[in-house]
């Protein structure tokens, strides 16, 4: 059996896409051993038969999908035998709601503090396609954001309360042992530290011991 992850990749090769480091993870825990390919957001369209316009793209033995969600539940269905991605949560009800949580508010506020940042590393052929269709969302150049993102990091630091009242209860998100909801907000912090230099978390944050945990399980 063969699986491929397509991930976006800037001209470092860093991956940067939150989304497929959700997929990263869930892969690496349902013990399925993958291959990755990398790609610049000009050449999305030419993976498969052209159907997708974002990454994460899987292809499963030839079965394709798209979407970090999707794939999850697709891989839920595919290897129930492995360790579940949703451990006593059947109905998916706390994955998407942390999902919607990091989605609109978590990535939200990183994607204005790290925006510069990221359109600086991409490979030269993506820069103008992100730069306009950024600035377009924005409403501004990427520039006067960048220049009022000190203004945000209070805010989003405190925003990430949540995830530290739970971590006094368990070392996990999802308990004694990581699952999706864990991975969905790990891939947010993940893409923001490969993306720039910019420190969103202080050092004694109990969200970085949470973070090295995890990322030793990344690969």
């Amino acid at each position: 059996m063969a699986i491929t992850l397509y991930e976006l990749a800037n001209a470092g090769d860093e991956r940067l896409s939150p989304y497929c480091w959700r997929v990263r993870l869930a892969l690496a825990h349902k013990r399925l051993t993958f291959a990755t390919r990398a790609v610049g957001f000009t050449e999305i369209a030419g993976i498969g038969n052209g159907q997708f316009k974002t990454v994460p793209v899987l292809d499963y033995d030839g079965h394709w999908l798209s979407g970090s969600a999707e794939i999850a539940a697709f891989l839920e269905q595919q290897v129930p035998g492995a360790p579940t991605l949703f451990p006593a949560d059947p109905e998916r009800r706390y994955a998407r709601f942390i999902d919607d949580w990091v989605t609109t508010s978590v990535q939200a506020q990183i994607f204005r503090m790290i925006v510069r940042d990221v359109w600086q590393g991409l490979r030269v052929g993506d820069q103008a396609y992100f730069r306009a269709s950024r600035e377009q969302r924005l409403g501004s150049s990427l520039e006067d954001v960048h220049a009022t993102r000190d203004t945000r990091l209070t805010p989003f630091r405190a925003s990430l309360e949540p995830a530290r009242s739970a971590l006094k209860r368990a070392p996990y998100l999802a308990g004694d042992t990581p699952a999706f909801v864990d991975y969905v907000l790990f891939g947010a912090l993940q893409w923001a530290r490969l993306a720039s230099d910019y420190n969103l978390l202080q050092a004694e944050d109990p969200l970085c011991a949470w973070f090295d945990r995890l990322a030793a399980r990344s690969g």
